[in-house]
This record gives structure tokens, C-alpha cells and sequence, in this order.
């Protein structure tokens, strides 16, 4: 899928698609800096949770939009994927340079995977896990002037770290009225407008450099039906005409999404979509794929990683190189095209299996499929990473950064070749789905 791109978004805050008549005076600000190439369900989904209790909220993209933040009581950043962290970061601490003295609470992903990294002070706070209720319950707190420190699943750091949120009571449809139009984001290959919809968080594996892993701890928290289907029809209003779940994996709910795409064809039955999977899920559930083609599923994303068994092995992927090879056939078979995924570079690669690489891309016949960046990934170890604690990367020299390890490899000529591989401006970081 390919990004659509637009000029910034300028409005005002706090603009007429708020109830600004509420008698709730409390203003929440929840602020996105990067969500990959999609609408900012981060921002939207709690949105829709703190107005339904008649709090002042304003979204806000700031990938997307030119607009200050610092007009309100509370700012919440959601922080979903790694390529948020450093951003947020930065603009938490522009707003405190710039006089904001409010509470800044972080939540979504990556502030449950490495919630030490956001404590910029004592008035931040992290939520772990699952965060639109546990907001609502840290504004609410605000709201009486109680302290946010000690609320369920909200880390301070000045007391024991909490258990991470795993459930929610209720399931709200995204409120994405006030975020820029779908048309400023993501778009297939032939310039159709796409709608992201999330069925459920979490993921049912164990994959350990994976930070779904890291944050749910294969636990899968399903989102409910009717919101789904909602939500679906919410975006094909705003213009999508193809749908992308961005759930890490389709399957971790078993047949559930069978049903639901059945639903939505009934509906919109012009819509295509596209799904993420593992590939022996492709093998598991090959007639649902059978029939996920007939019913308009254009693309596959899927974790190939890496072409050798040591690998899959070091990462406790549990996916043979024969399941790769069957799975990869299967869906040509089915007619849907793949979108794979690699971790070319890593500790236990050698020089000579970067030609093999190469060599495999040729005789699946996927060649086409496989962009530039999936050439020039690198093992990305994020602070918090299951990885770190498994012990296979026991012997390899790493270098601590802000939020990452850099890790070097025992042959030189492989990170050579690694940083020979990179296009300028790319960092070759990992990534196979929107949670990445």
C-alpha cells in the first residue's frame, strides 16, 4: 500500500465537531505523531470513549496537521508503533519547555513495552495495556482533583510498576470526525482509498523480537462485532473503498474474521480488503483463504523473516522453511498476492546467506512483491524486547541507545554489507504490520 501525500492540515483546536457546550470543562488533547501510513485509530478510538462522558477532546495528527497543543488540562499521547517514540517524546518535552503544566500521560504500545522512556518527569504517566477506559478514568481523576498517581494500570514510576491492562468493559465505535480526511492517507497501488480497521489487539504467538509480544504476552483482547462493522461503515462514508486490518494477526481469533468480512460483504460488496497472517495460519486455514478470495481479499502481509532455520529458530518464529515454502505456493496457488515481510540482517546470518536470500526471492517468484526497504531491514532490538531476556544474544556486542540496542555482528563485512544495502534516508528498521 502505497502513502497518499498532502499538504499539513491547519485548523483551530477544540473546533465545532467537540461538544464545546458540555459542562464538563476539562480539555483533553490526544495527540498522534506517528501511526505508519494510516488514520490515527490511537487517537480516535479514545476519542470516542472521553466524549461519550461530555469531556472537551481534540485530536490531533500531527504527521498530518500544523496545530498547537498546548491548549489543555490534559495531553495524551498515543505511542503505537516505534517510529512514535522519539516524536512524542520531543513534543511532550517542547510542550513542557513551552509552559505547559498539566499532567502527559503516554499510552498504546510502545509506552507498555518501554514505559521507562516517557517519565520526563513527575507529572507524566504511563498506561499499560489497554487504554481508552483507563483515560477516562485518569481524566476523571483530574476532573476531581485526585492524584493520577495509584490509578489501575497507570505507572508513575514513583511506586511499584502496576499490572498491564488486559480487557474492557465496553467497546466504542473510533470517533474519527475530527482527524484529517481518509484522503490524506493510505492508498493501494492504484490509488483507492483505504480504511484501517483494527479487530482485535494483541497477538496468540510468541514471536520474542515482536513488540505485540512484548506488550500482550499472547493475550488477544477482541473488539466487538457491531463496533467493527461500524467502524467499516464509518470509512467507506469518508471515501475507503478497500479495507486494511491492521490487527498483527488475522487468525490469533481462529474463524472469527471469516464471519465478520461475510458481514461486511453484505453491506459493501464492492469492498476489497487486505489481511496480515503467518504463514502456517495460511496452511491451518486454507479454504477460509479460498474463500477470503472470493470474497474480495487482494493481499497477504505476511513475517517471512529470514530464509534459514537458524534464524526462525533464534526468534522462536515455531515456522518451518518447508511450511514457508508450501504456504508461499499456496496463496499463488489461491490467487491472492503476497506481501512479505524480511528481517534481512541479523546476528546469526552469514555474508554467503545474503546471496541465498536472493537466490529464494527468485525461486518462490516473488521478486516482485519484495520492495527496496525489505532488502535493508535490520534486526531492530527496542528496549523491552523479549529477545534480550532469551539469551541467544548472549555473545553478540550490543550498543545501548535512548531506546534501542544497536547490535553488531561478529562479521564485519555483514554490516557492511547492511549499511551498503540502505537507500539515503532509510534506516532499514523492521516492520510486518501497523503494530510494528
Amino acid at each position: 500500500m502505497a502513502a497518499d501525500t498532502h499538504a499539513s492540515h491547519l485548523r483551530v483546536p477544540f473546533d465545532q465537531g467537540n461538544s464545546a457546550m458540555n459542562s464538563t470543562t476539562i480539555r483533553v488533547n490526544l495527540v498522534s505523531t506517528n501511526e505508519g501510513e494510516f488514520q490515527p485509530l490511537g487517537i480516535a478510538s479514545p476519542a470516542a470513549y472521553l466524549r461519550r462522558k461530555n469531556y472537551l477532546v481534540n485530536t490531533i495528527d500531527l504527521s498530518k496537521e500544523t496545530i498547537g497543543i498546548l491548549d489543555a488540562d490534559v495531553l495524551a499521547f498515543s505511542v503505537p508503533i516505534f517510529g512514535s517514540i522519539d516524536s512524542s517524546v520531543q513534543e511532550a518535552s517542547r510542550a513542557r519547555k513551552e509552559g505547559f503544566e498539566g499532567p502527559i500521560i503516554f499510552y498504546n504500545q510502545y509506552a507498555t513495552v518501554q514505559p521507562e522512556t516517557f517519565l520526563l518527569d513527575s507529572r507524566c504517566h504511563v498506561i499499560l495495556g489497554e487504554f481508552e477506559e483507563v483515560l477516562c478514568d485518569v481524566v476523571d481523576r483530574v476532573t476531581a482533583n485526585r492524584p493520577i498517581e495509584g490509578a489501575p494500570h497507570v505507572w508513575s514510576g514513583q511506586e511499584v510498576q502496576p499490572a498491564k491492562c488486559f480487557r474492557r468493559n465496553e467497546f466504542f465505535t473510533p470517533d474519527r470526525s475530527t482527524l484529517p480526511p481518509l484522503s490524506a492517507y493510505a492508498r493501494t497501488n492504484e490509488g483507492v482509498i483505504i480504511g484501517n480497521v483494527e479487530t482485535m489487539r494483541g497477538c496468540a504467538h510468541d514471536c520474542t523480537y515482536c513488540s505485540v509480544y512484548a506488550a500482550y504476552e499472547k493475550r488477544v483482547v477482541k473488539i466487538n462485532e457491531d463496533a467493527i462493522l461500524q467502524d467499516i461503515q464509518n470509512v467507506v462514508r469518508m471515501g475507503a473503498r478497500h479495507i486494511t486490518f491492521i490487527d498483527a494477526d488475522f487468525f490469533s481469533t481462529g474463524k472469527r474474521g471469516l464471519a465478520l468480512i461475510e458481514k461486511m460483504k453484505e453491506r459493501f460488496s464492492s469492498l476489497s480488503f487486505d489481511i496480515t497472517c503467518r504463514l502456517d495460519d495460511m496452511l491451518r486455514y486454507k479454504t477460509i483463504l479460498e474463500r477470503f478470495k472470493q470474497l474480495g481479499c487482494v493481499e497477504i502481509t505476511t513475517a517471512v523473516e529470514f530464509p534459514k532455520e537458524e534464524v526462525l529458530v533464534a526468534v522462536v518464529k515455531k515456522i518451518t522453511m518447508q511450511q514457508t515454502y508450501d504456504a508461499i505456493r499456496l496463496c499463488q496457488e489461491i490467487g491472492i498476492r503476497l506481501k512479505p515481510t524480511f528481517i534481512t540482517y541479523t546476528p546469526w546470518i552469514t555474508k554467503e546467506d545474503l546471496a541465498h536470500f536472493e537466490a529464494f526471492i527468485q525461486e518462490m517468484n516473488i521478486a516482485d512483491q519484495v520492495d527496496t526497504l525489505q532488502r535493508q531491514t535490520r534486526l531492530l532490538l527496542y528496549k523491552g524486547a523479549p529477545l534480550l531476556k532469551t539469551g541467544v544474544l548472549d555473545n553478540i556486542p550490543l550498543v545501548e541507545h535512548s531506546t534501542y540496542y544497536e547490535w553488531i555482528h561478529h562479521d564485519e563485512e555483514v554490516d557492511t554489507a547492511y549499511l551498503s544495502s540502505l537507500t539515503p534516508g532509510t534506516t532499514g528498521i523492521k516492520r510486518c504490520c501497523i503494530k510494528g
